[in-house]
């Protein structure tokens, strides 16, 4: 009863109820000092800032300050409308024996430009002592402040800092992303109007939402809300649509209310399947046939935007390492071609796959080159089929479809980096790929690739004589598909046969790919509270460094800060940071003081400074106004619809 009625008092969700037993039978073996514990909000906040992260970041620079390291960085918006830039990084650790990443830093931003982001990241280097020589590559998105070929963030480092940094291209989702947008464009996004229709229609109507419960019970589906698709997110549409298709009986019976009674008599041969096959009684079926009756009673007091899109619904009725990159997009690009390309297209003269430079130079529009019959899927061919294959909405659809096909194809063709001589190089340390002597030439460019890996005369001496053994050996031991995902290169280490290649490929396998960064920003929502609704961004930087630091040692929170005795051996520099973590927290709010009163204009800057200041300081504002007006216009359109909804 105390802990639930703790749980219920703070709105906590049941799952955290076995983590507070846990917690609670671990802090008991301790009562003396657990009987003089106390920690407010604040105490709470600089122990966890000062104390424990300052630990585990401590011990991450150390690492990372002798080791070849790669970034994925990424801007987005907190839930408090704040700029923050996170900052993750990922390389070999010898304590864990793995690639790990961990969260580096998360910086606070007036404006996102390309120069700001740049004085960011170089200030975070500086303050942290960290070598720019040890950079192998960053991962960002493709936007122009980031990877322009002029002014982006990617140029700037490349000038100004790390000549010899790694072109792994953009984030290999975001590519992806847009080139599915390019698929969906010609059929005018009838899947993504539709699950925005059904989400709209029942998020602000009760009276919908039963309806569809109730048949949901009938049909024995468990009932869940249409949910929203987020446009700028990989796979949502994807997630909803699983989601809309485990409902869709239930969703095609609920709207069959609304149709015109000519159109009923259309679809009512469909209800009885359905009907059928979900084995409904008696019972149900009258049951159904009410509620049909209640909402076409209903449908008479619907505002017109509520009557037209009853119209619409009614009428639609493991992270892939850098290594293995460029032979899973070469794969996805000819698998997705291979749905509209005549397959003798799709191989060379000697008979093998077209390597993905010679993809790029397909010409997707030649009609001579398409199938009779595009890939559409086995239900919408035995439609088409139905209709024949002269008829014209049939030739309508499969123009759309070859419209979509070549759209698509040719945006995976511009951005996907399929002739990039840097992913081709570094697939050459794939297993899969030793025992050819193709992979020869590549296997010579890895020292100048990573200038980062010092290789000493012995190594560098011994370098040739380790590829051309590499490129023919077959007796390296069999590795299950585990072995591989947990980094294959790791069993080659320990049999000290190719200790300068080993280096360098240790090197390869910091760049990650994944947009790792923007669901971190997810976790802000779960921290902020109703008191306490401005989180500081270094606050949620703390949260951040232990989830990371916790997942990269594969261990709970509690299995790793318990003592299974009061002997156990304790993290003297934890204990250290933690006494201190307020005088340090109190020294800051000393300088905050001190900063504040000091005149404004104590120093006079130059003209120079004077107007890029003011220009960042314009800009911010420019932008907080813009957002703060459409955020405006947003909940006057949402009050609107919520009004007419009650009225309804």
């Amino acid at each position: 009863a105390l802990i639930l009625g703790f749980t219920a008092e703070n709105s906590l969700p049941l799952s955290v109820t076995s983590g507070i037993i846990k917690l609670a039978q671990e802090l008991a073996k301790d009562p003396k000092a657990l009987a003089e514990l106390s920690m407010d909000r604040t105490s709470a906040s600089y122990k966890l800032t000062h104390g424990v992260k300052k630990t585990i970041l401590d011990e991450v620079l150390e690492e990372i300050r002798s080791v070849p390291f790669s970034l994925n960085v990424d801007e987005a918006t907190s839930k408090t409308n704040k700029r923050v830039l996170g900052v993750l990084v990922s390389y070999w650790s010898e304590k864990h024996e793995r690639m790990v990443v961990q969260h580096l830093a998360a910086l606070e931003l007036i404006s996102v430009t390309a120069e700001s982001l740049f004085s960011a990241l170089d200030g975070l280097f500086e303050r942290m002592n960290l070598p720019w020589d040890n950079l192998v590559s960053i991962l960002m998105d493709s936007c122009a402040v980031m990877r322009g070929s002029k002014n982006g963030l990617e140029k700037k480092i490349r000038d100004r800092r790390a000549p010899h940094l790694l072109d792994i291209d953009g984030d290999s989702c975001h590519h992806l992303h847009n080139a599915s947008k390019k698929l969906c464009c010609p059929f005018e996004h009838w899947v993504e109007s539709l699950l925005s229709d059904l989400h709209t229609d029942h998020k602000w109507s009760a009276d919908m939402k039963d309806g569809l419960r109730e048949i949901c019970s009938i049909f024995g589906i468990r009932f869940s809300q249409p949910e929203c698709y987020i446009p700028h997110r990989w796979l949502s549409v994807l997630d909803v649509s699983l989601e809309t298709l485990r409902m869709w009986d239930a969703l095609v019976m609920f709207y069959y209310a609304f149709l015109s009674n000519e159109d009923k008599c259309t679809y009512k041969d469909i209800v009885s399947v359905i009907l059928q096959k979900r084995e409904v009684q008696e019972t149900g079926r009258a049951r159904i046939k009410e509620l049909w009756k209640e909402l076409g009673n209903r449908s008479k007091n619907f505002t017109n935007e509520g009557k037209m899109r009853k119209v619409r619904i009614c009428k639609k009725s493991k992270d892939p390492k850098v290594h293995k990159l460029h032979d899973e997009q070469e794969k996805l690009v000819r698998e997705f071609l291979s749905c509209f390309i005549k397959p003798e297209e799709l191989i060379n003269s000697k008979g093998r796959n077209l390597s993905g430079p010679k993809m790029k130079l397909l010409d997707l529009t030649s009609t001579e080159a398409h199938l009779a019959a595009p890939f559409v899927g086995s239900e919408a061919s035995s439609l088409l089929d139905q209709l024949g294959r002269e008829h014209p909405v049939v030739k309508a659809f499969k123009t759309k479809v070859i419209q979509a096909y070549t759209s698509c194809a040719g945006d995976l063709q511009t951005k996907l980096p399929l002739d990039s001589p840097t992913l081709r190089t570094l697939s050459c340390l794939d297993p899969d790929a030793r025992g050819s002597h193709h992979i020869l030439p590549h296997l010579q460019k890895l020292p100048n690739m990573f200038p980062a890996v010092k290789l000493n005369e012995l190594e560098r001496a011994g370098f040739q004589h380790e590829i051309h053994r590499y490129a023919s050996d077959m007796t390296l031991p069999q590795m299950t598909e585990e072995a591989r995902v947990d980094l294959w290169w790791n069993i080659v280490r320990k049999t000290q046969r190719y200790p300068a290649l080993c280096k360098l490929a240790l090197s390869a396998l910091c760049p990650f790919h994944g947009p790792q960064v923007e669901s971190a920003f997810s976790v802000m929502s779960n921290i902020l509270q109703a008191k306490a609704a401005n989180l500081s961004v270094e606050t949620y930087e703390s949260y951040q460094v232990v989830k990371y630091n916790l997942k990269a040692m594969q261990v709970s929170a509690i299995q790793h800060y318990s003592r299974k005795t009061k002997e156990s051996p304790v993290n003297v520099q934890l204990c250290r940071n933690v006494k201190l973590s307020s005088q340090r927290y109190r020294a800051l709010l000393r300088d905050k003081e001190e900063l504040n009163k000091r005149p404004y204009n104590s120093e006079k800057p130059t003209a120079g400074k004077k107007m890029a200041k003011d220009a960042i300081v314009a800009a911010a504002v420019s932008a907080r106004r813009k957002f703060q007006k459409k955020r405006v216009e947003a909940l006057k359109k949402l009050a609107t619809k919520a009004k007419e909804s009650y009225k309804n």
